[in-house]
């Protein structure tokens, strides 16, 4: 039986699977620091598409404390439906008995949202 040369057959096209926006997708920047204050940007990419229940950002230290944000894309459990929800974490408190106050505003933008 003579040896029949046969082309390959051509790869079927695969659908590229999605991939969820992670913490490495965004960055936190810090434009002003003193020793108590600062202006903290997470920017957050694909809000819509994170597949996880929440996303946290890099530490960053206010007054001798680490800091983090954390969001919750699909709101926490009191949260309304197509609500976002976004805390402010502190790191590793000195001891559970330690109290301190810190003062903070949060701004939520939609830079793709081009109607305001």
């Amino acid at each position: 039986m003579p040896y029949e040369k046969r082309k390959p057959p051509k790869p079927k096209a695969q659908k590229r699977a999605a991939v969820a926006p992670t913490a490495r997708d965004s960055w936190v920047t810090v434009d002003r620091c003193s020793h108590y204050s600062s202006l903290c940007k997470w920017k957050i990419f694909d809000v819509p598409n994170i597949k996880t229940k929440s996303l946290h950002s890099a530490y960053f230290e206010v007054g001798g404390f680490d800091f983090r944000f954390l969001v919750n894309p699909k709101g926490d459990s009191s949260a309304m439906p197509g609500d976002i929800s976004l805390f402010l974490q502190v790191n590793n408190p000195r001891s559970s008995s330690f109290d301190f106050y810190a003062s903070y505003k949060i701004k939520i933008v939609n830079f793709s949202d081009d109607s305001s």
